[in-house]
């Protein structure tokens, strides 16, 4: 699955999000692509679940999560958006899921 997060997005919603990108890819090195749709949408919400602590679902759009593992030189570095990666970057990676299929 790390294949899925190269190269990473143009552009972010917030500091952490870039620092999550690359906690994802980390932690998908080395997985097998999904073999459906479904298979692919649960690693990714349990990926984002498990690094930032909330479930991308329960997210709302108007507050950012907190990341504390992403925090690097600033606290602003540890908020994610979760519209980006509601908008942009989960679509982004599901594209190129379906890409490879």
């Amino acid at each position: 699955m790390e294949a899925l997060f190269a190269p990473p997005p143009g552009h972010w919603g917030l500091r952490g999000d870039p620092l999550l990108w690359d906690a994802l890819r980390r932690l998908f090195d080395g997985v097998a692509l999904p073999d459906d749709p479904d298979a692919l949408n649960r690693a990714l919400d349990t990926g984002f679940a498990e690094l930032t602590g909330t479930a991308l679902a329960d997210a709302p759009d108007s507050l950012p999560v907190s990341w504390a593992k992403g925090t690097q030189g600033g606290l602003s570095n540890g908020l994610v958006s979760p519209p980006f990666w509601r908008e942009i970057g989960f679509p982004l990676i599901r594209d190129r899921w379906a890409a490879l299929r």
